[in-house]
């Protein structure tokens, strides 16, 4: 078990469906998650901290908590998707000279800052094409895990 921190950045809110995470997300994200806690001693998830919406949290209340987390990280997985929040947590990981690993969705149109950061800090870039379903995918989470 590698004695590391795993931070994993993903966008929340807007997939939301009737107050549940949709579940083709939801088993993307889990999954993810259960891999690297197969590898890594610890792995932050806000969508394990929040119970995948049962306690969704305040921006004022999880912003905070989610840099001080960010501090302690060796490695920040970032699926920007079209995510404020998510590009937030890859410049907070940037300034703080963490390792990030970016996994691109084909089907948005990622802000150059975000798919270039690369040239500024330590960055590996994956893509993935989410038109049919997350899951589609699991592939891609494969190689992440071999080449961290």
């Amino acid at each position: 078990m590698v004695d590391k921190k795993v931070f994993i950045a993903c966008p929340i809110s807007k997939h939301y469906k009737k107050e549940k995470i949709d579940e083709d997300y939801r088993l993307f994200i889990e999954c993810l998650y259960k891999n690297l806690k197969t590898k890594y001693k610890n792995v932050f998830l806000a969508l394990e901290r929040e119970k995948y919406g049962e306690n969704k949290m305040e921006g004022s209340e999880c912003t905070p908590l989610d840099f001080e987390e960010m501090k302690s990280t060796d490695i920040l997985i970032a699926l920007p998707e079209d995510s404020m929040g998510v590009a937030v947590e890859v410049g907070w990981a940037s300034a703080l000279n963490k390792e990030i690993v970016l996994i691109l969705d084909q089907k948005y149109v990622v802000s150059p800052l975000i798919e270039c950061i690369g040239t500024v800090t330590d960055c590996k870039s994956y893509s993935i094409n989410t038109n049919n379903s997350y899951m589609d995918n699991i592939k891609v989470i494969e190689r992440v895990l071999e080449n961290l």
